[in-house]
């Protein structure tokens, strides 16, 4: 049986939502269109006609706006683990994949989230804005971009291995559907996202010492995981959106 732990786990979430007057939002009226010209060719029809039948539905209309700055700051030092490594003569190779423990380390600066996972059909409308606010003299006002900012440190980290992210993010939405049937394989979203702001994100490992363990590599029984990973993400609008397909077995896949 395999284990695995974390040996150390550190984060630093700087969050912040709030609401206003609701904008018009999609669920009011929607309506798309979608002209294209293309001067080669190539002649193209495609009738879509959807006719399902979801076992339920998700149905979300979120209005999200932040004025401010944030900051997250998360910062590891000096982890050490030290597993029985035997004698000179009868020396103890450890199994990376069972045995060698993680640093995790989260610093997340973010101005709007929103996060949606189902199993059933999703509709969804989405409104988020994120500035630094307003200053007025009188009659006369003006807006500010906001100031994100998102460090995250590791050092000096002996026999673990290491995971590390920085993200500073003014608007972030997610939908994943895991469908439970395949008419549930269904999401009808609208998202408005305006960031008006500095972002910044820093990420940094260093000292990272690994030695005693085996299987540290990609197979079946071996980590399957970085041995060091290290990110840093600075962005203004973030929008995903996933249908997975096949995860979930239909009745029609079961004997």
């Amino acid at each position: 049986m395999k284990r695995s732990y974390v040996l150390s786990a550190a984060s630093a979430i700087a969050l912040a939502t709030g609401l206003a007057n609701s904008p018009a939002m999609a669920f009011d009226k929607v309506w798309w269109d979608w002209y294209l010209d293309v001067d080669t060719k190539v002649d193209v029809k495609v009738d879509v006609d959807i006719k399902v039948d979801p076992s339920g539905a998700v149905i979300s209309e979120t209005v999200q706006v932040f004025h401010g700055n944030l900051d997250a700051d998360a910062v590891v030092k000096g982890v050490y683990n030290d597993p029985p490594h035997g004698s000179y003569w009868h020396p103890v190779v450890l199994d990376g994949a069972a045995d060698l423990p993680e640093v995790s380390n989260v610093a997340a600066a973010l101005g709007n989230s929103n996060s949606i996972q189902s199993e059933v059909s999703v509709q969804s409308d989405v409104y988020q804005s994120t500035d630094g606010g307003s200053t007025c003299w009188g009659y006369f006002c003006y807006s500010s971009p906001a100031d994100l900012s998102a460090n995250a440190q590791v050092s000096w980290v002996t026999n673990a291995s290491v995971s590390n992210t920085a993200q500073a993010i003014g608007n972030s939405n997610s939908i994943t559907v895991d469908p439970a049937t395949p008419d549930d394989a269904l999401v009808i979203s609208n998202v408005e996202q305006s960031a008006y702001l500095n972002a910044s994100a820093y990420a940094s490992v260093s000292h990272v010492y690994v030695s005693g363990y085996d299987d540290l590599g990609t197979g079946d029984f071996d980590l399957n995981r970085p041995l060091v990973s290290n990110a840093a993400i600075a962005a203004g609008n973030i929008n995903t959106i996933t249908v997975v397909v096949g995860s979930i077995p239909t009745p029609d896949d079961v004997d």
